[in-house]
């Protein structure tokens, strides 16, 4: 099978349908991972890319971002790392006050069975829960 990575505009544009070629050019590469004929690798950094350019660029509110970006996240054929990470890390980010990459260093560091070693104060009150 055939097997791509693709860069955090891809699926921006797929999400935001702002430019329309585009947005249907992303959709046919996903139809085609839907259907068996291509595997998807999404990378953590793409997801973060997302995150980042929705929230500070395109200045959408959080509960957006976090719809958004849980799309992908729940997409099957998508093989993202860290996947559940993600999600861990997007369902504590939308119930508190704390900055996605926070929320996903306690949650990585919580599935690798390891303590989180901060200099940030509040972080670290968070991590020992």
């Amino acid at each position: 099978m055939e097997s791509s990575t693709l860069d955090a505009n891809v699926f921006l544009r797929f999400l935001l349908d702002d430019i329309p070629s585009q947005a249907k050019e992303a959709a046919n590469i996903l139809i085609k991972a839907k259907s068996g004929k291509l595997r998807i690798f999404v990378p953590q950094i793409i997801i973060f890319e997302v995150l980042f350019a929705l929230d500070k660029y395109y200045k959408f509110p959080k509960a957006e971002v976090i719809e958004k970006v849980n799309t992908l996240l729940v997409t099957s054929y998508l093989d993202i790392e860290d996947r559940m990470v993600f999600k861990e890390a997007l369902e504590a980010c939308k119930s508190k006050n704390i900055d996605f990459v926070d929320c996903f260093l306690i949650c990585k560091a919580k599935e690798n069975n390891s303590t989180l070693f901060t200099f940030d104060k509040d972080l670290n009150k968070l991590a020992a829960k």
